[in-house]
């Protein structure tokens, strides 16, 4: 017998004998574990929706593991982790629609893992809404109604809601935290949020200021929302929506991706659309008419100044590269097989031959260490075998023939995954860590990988015999792979990629390398089954035979 049905089994002689009697009712509700654990930089996540918790898992010596919950609001919706793994987001729809004071209002909750002793943090909103845009900078979150379900009988679909992590939360103060803004629209609605790094904006202004902007996409147009003047008193400054048409009819375009141009005195923004060749090139100008009004008594101090540029076919993947001859638009093109090199003043181009129908790029200067940029090619979800290659910005514009270096990989790629890491030769980086020289690549058939070093320029195969599911370290040391619904799992470390086969009693759903509290690492495979279990490893000396597991976690009352 194993031991979640001991647990189980324990839990029915008790309330036959009579000691269940005035119980709370969450133990009559059922748990429901499936997709909701959450990788953290000290442990795991797991939402427990029936308990309006959040129940993080965290190890330690010997493969030992702890929990700690906290409290989420009710009716949970969705959640997302920050990028540096540190925080997780929890959106909740409250008791909707609300029929008493004691029901409980939309909220978003905070939960802080920096530390082994997690904390959680509530804001409330004035509507419930399913989607989250996480700012990479780790200063905003964003909840706007997206593509998900709704909890209300009428809904504003073009409401935004901005928290500003920096604050705490206030619905009675001045500012409030967080604030609500419903954007311009002419049809569309928010699909897709990108936030930009720091811009002195306006551009070419007398005076300048470094703020951040939102760009929120929706299936038309594209709205900007300046988040250092979203909390003014007593207006905020307004949104700006771009109409986008395709420059030869008054039809409208669907965008399908927003890059923006890292130097923060250039701020130039590049959009690329689903059914258009064209390349949109922004840059947000200095206002001419930014007086006051009653209308707008806070103005925006720039408009946005907008360039079309035909490039043959429709982009697939697009971004700002430095090349020989200075800033350029690189877009793939691969109805052409061919990339296109955009001047964003000019709009004057540059045809490059790739040889191959290359769908998705990516910048790996910082790993070449070249004056100029040098992209990562590769055919995304195609089904092409076109491999990878490399393109040097560096010889493109003037002799473009002499740009592109195929790599030795026959496999279509469906994703490239970077490893963490840092060559310790920035000044404010930690000494080197990691192995930021190497990508993963994943095939389309997904039991098939290659490490790729791009120094070395070297792509090492690795095979599973089922299609696998695949976590890199986050200390950018190993990376583990698994087959969902299965009990077989593997540690490859990437100095000698040699696998480590690896067992567990019951299937994974998910699988996830973290730091454990005696100063190590973990890895932590969960089982989402009965009342949620979980297998703890010795990420750094995986052993199947020293492993421990842990069944009933969710069994226990908040």
């Amino acid at each position: 017998m194993n031991r979640s049905h001991i647990a189980f089994f324990g839990l029915a002689i008790g309330c036959a004998t009579g000691a269940c009697g005035g119980r709370p009712s969450y133990w009559n509700t059922p748990v429901f574990a499936q997709g909701t654990a959450f990788g953290l930089t000290n442990g795991v996540a797991v939402v427990d929706d029936a308990d309006h918790r959040v129940v993080v898992l965290t190890a330690g010596a010997g493969q030992t593991l702890s929990t700690n919950a906290l409290p989420i609001g009710h009716g949970f919706t969705s959640a997302a982790t920050s990028p540096d793994g540190s925080t997780l987001f929890v959106l909740s729809s409250g008791d909707w629609p609300r029929q008493s004071v004691s029901d409980e209002a939309p909220s978003l909750t905070v939960v802080s893992d920096k530390s082994f002793q997690p904390t959680a943090v509530r804001y409330t909103m004035s509507q419930p809404l399913a989607s989250l845009a996480i700012d990479p900078l780790g200063r905003y979150v964003v909840a706007y109604a997206g593509s998900g379900s709704t909890a209300s009988f009428t809904q504003n679909p073009n409401e935004v809601v901005i928290f500003d992590l920096f604050q705490p939360p206030s619905t009675s103060g001045q500012p409030a935290n967080p604030v609500s803004r419903t954007i311009r629209s002419y049809g569309g609605t928010p699909q897709r949020l990108t936030f930009t790094p720091t811009l002195n904006r306006p551009v070419n202004a007398p005076s300048t200021s470094a703020r951040r902007l939102l760009i929120i996409e929706t299936q038309i147009d594209l709205t900007f929302v300046d988040l250092d003047h979203a909390f003014d008193l007593p207006t905020p400054r307004p949104d700006i929506t771009v109409r986008l048409t395709s420059g030869t009819s008054a039809q409208s375009v669907a965008p399908a991706a927003v890059v923006v141009d890292g130097n923060a005195d250039d701020g130039r923004i590049a959009l690329r659309t689903q059914n258009d060749h064209n390349v949109y090139t922004i840059q947000l100008l200095a206002s001419q008419g930014g007086a006051p009004s009653a209308s707008t008594p806070n103005p925006n101090d720039f408009n946005p100044a907008i360039n079309l540029t035909d490039v043959g076919g429709t982009p697939s993947d697009i971004a700002f590269v430095r090349t020989d001859q200075g800033l350029r638009v690189a877009a793939l093109v691969p109805s052409r097989s061919e990339a296109v090199l955009v001047e964003p003043d000019t709009s004057a181009t540059t045809h490059v031959a790739l040889g191959a129908p290359y769908s998705s790029l990516s910048l790996v200067t910082n790993v070449l260490k070249t004056p100029t940029d040098v992209a990562l090619l590769w055919s995304g979800g195609s089904g092409i075998a076109s491999g990878v290659a490399l393109w040097a910005l560096g010889v493109t514009v003037g002799q473009p023939y002499r740009s592109i270096e195929v790599l030795d990989i026959a496999d279509p790629i469906q994703a490239v995954v970077d490893v963490p890491g840092s060559d310790g030769s920035s000044p404010s980086s930690p000494p080197r860590w990691g192995n930021p020289q190497l990508k993963v690549l994943e095939t389309n058939s997904g039991g098939d990988f290659f490490v790729l070093d791009l120094l070395q320029r070297t792509a090492a195969p690795l095979h599973t015999t089922s299609v696998a599911s695949l976590s890199i370290a986050p200390d950018g040391a190993r990376m583990w792979t698994f087959a969902v619904g299965g009990t077989d799992l593997a540690s490859i470390d990437f100095a000698t990629l040699n696998p480590v086969p690896l067992t567990t009693n019951f299937p994974i759903s998910s699988a996830f390398d973290v730091k454990n509290s005696s100063g190590g690492r973990s890895l932590i495979a969960v089982h989402a089954q009965g009342t949620l279990g979980a297998t703890v490893f010795d990420a750094l000396k995986p052993d199947t035979a020293t492993s421990r597991q842990t069944p009933a976690i969710l069994l226990e009352g908040p």
